[in-house]
Order: C-alpha cells, then structure tokens, then sequence
C-alpha cells in the first residue's frame, strides 16, 4: 500500500489480458511486472525482483492496487502482442527479431532455446512470456529507494548462517554480492542520492553483524575495504 501511495508504480499498460508496469525498489532499474488477468481476477504475475519465500512480491500487489484505483483513462490499453504481428510478413518479422537481438544479447539465447525445445517437443512457450531484466534504465526515480527493505536482506543473509560455521563468511560475502552491486549500479548512473541510503544501510548491518562469525582468515574484515571503496566514490556523484 505505501509503495503505491508513494508512486512508486510507473505508467500501467494493459495489453488483452495482461497487465504491465514497473515498480522503483532498492535497484537502480524498476522492477518488471507483468500480471495475466481473466474473467476470475488474477491468472497468474510475475516479477523482475529477487523475492522467493511464496506468495505475491509488494511490487505485484502495488501495481494490482494501482490498477485497482486507477482513475478513468489511467491505463493505457495497447494492442496484445498477437494482434500487433498479424499484420506483418515473414520478412518485417525477422527484421524485428533481428533488431532486437541487436539490442539485447540474452534474447538471441532465450529464443535459441525456446527453437530448441520446440523442435524437441517442449511446452517451452511459457519461457516467453517471462520478464526480461535489465531493460529500460531509470531516467529519474519518482520515489526513494526502500532502505528498510534493504537492511532486512543484509539481516537475513546474516540469520542463514550460523555463527559456529567456520566457512560462514563465504556464504555472507557471496550473498552481498548483489546488495553491493545494486548501490554500484545507481553510482554508476549517476544517482548517488538513492545509492547512500543503501550504502548506509549496508555499512550499519555489515558492522554491526560481521562480528559474530569467525574471522580467521581475514575475509570479513577486507569487506570493509570495499564499502570503503563505494563510500569514496559516492561523493563524486550528483546528489551526494
């Protein structure tokens, strides 16, 4: 509900019966939503985002709010995918295709499987209609970053591990990996106005949880030389 209060959910777009948006997270890119309606309510969703622990993710139940309180006109109803290819013959359609390819590396592969499991029999036409991620780059956020959010994966990362675990710091560096990646992202756009909030919340739980696990090898305390390294860099940035 806040993240729709907020106006963290984008432009809706209804497409037949599926339903698009992005939401603004803790990434630097908006997370892709895509949500299959029916006469019933809710077929199926998906999202771009790392959530796995059952259910639907906040950004599907915020745009699905969204969409439920959208005023007249809100939503922009589009054409399905099938009705805008109807119309075009083999030759504009491979130009399509190759075009996109062009501009998105992993498509080439994603189609090469779903050729390779029809050719084999699969029922591989739901790899299609999965979210592409890493498309469409924010040009200005609308809302702040989720730092609450943020810090409650630094705490769950922690919480997996057992501190009498003496290879316990590779499984906690590992799964920061992409906490550090995402603060490197918005530095890298140029938006350090949302990365110092993650760093801050970052910095906090990593100095606070680090203490509880074994350190004989030195691993968790040269983690601080890359929060060092993010730090110094931030200020570099517009907004810092």
């Amino acid at each position: 509900m806040d993240y729709e209060r907020r106006g963290a959910v984008g432009p809706l777009v209804l497409r037949g019966d599926l339903l698009h948006a992005e939401v603004e997270g803790s990434e630097y890119e908006p997370y892709r939503v895509t949500v299959a309606l029916d006469a019933g309510g809710v077929r199926a969703a998906s999202c771009s985002c790392p959530y796995d622990w059952g259910g639907l993710c906040k950004h599907i139940v915020a745009t699905l709010l969204a969409y439920i309180h959208a005023a007249p006109g809100a939503v922009a109803v589009r054409p399905p995918l099938a009705e805008l290819l109807a119309g075009l013959d083999r030759g504009q359609l491979e130009g399509l295709l190759l075009r996109l390819a062009a501009q998105d590396a992993e498509l080439i592969e994603r189609i090469d499987a779903l050729i390779a499991a029809t050719a084999t029999g699969a029922a591989a036409l739901a790899v299609a209609s999965e979210p592409v991620k890493g498309v469409g780059l924010a040009a200005g956020r609308r809302t702040a970053v989720d730092a609450t959010a943020f810090r409650q994966q630094i705490r769950r990362i922690f919480r997996a591990e057992r501190p009498d675990d003496y290879m316990a710091y590779a499984s906690i560096l590992a799964n920061l990996e992409p906490l550090v990646a995402q603060i490197q992202a918005f530095l890298d756009g140029d938006d350090a106005q949302s990365a110092l909030p993650l760093l801050e919340a970052l910095t906090d739980e990593y100095s606070e949880g680090w203490v509880d696990y074994d350190e004989s090898e030195g691993e968790l305390g040269g983690f601080f030389d890359e929060l060092g390294a993010l730090w110094a860099e931030a200020p570099a940035h517009p907004g810092a």
